[in-house]
């Protein structure tokens, strides 16, 4: 994770996924993206005492998430893919 001076903080996050198909398929997950917000909720939010307490509702995280698979019956439409999300809180 990469906190600027904002207080934006960019992460990235890969993992692989298992489908229990026979023969099992993989799929590498790859998710990067931003956390953004007023400055005073993002020093709380890194705050791992205060974390808890802010309102998922007063900052935004955005993804982008590509996937691959050598696997061929997913192959045509995950590899070429780009998807971009917004982590929700309830």
């Amino acid at each position: 994770k990469l906190i600027i001076v904002t207080r934006s903080a960019r992460g990235e996050t890969i993992c692989i996924l298992k489908i229990d198909d026979t023969p099992p398929a993989h799929i590498v997950i790859k998710m990067s993206g931003w956390r953004t917000g007023p400055p005073d909720v993002l020093v709380r939010h890194a705050d791992p005492d205060m974390t808890d307490e802010v309102d998922p509702n007063s900052y935004k995280f955005r993804l982008l998430v590509k996937m691959d698979t050598g696997a061929s019956r997913y192959s045509g439409h995950i590899n070429c893919g780009m998807r971009v999300g917004e982590v929700a809180y309830n």
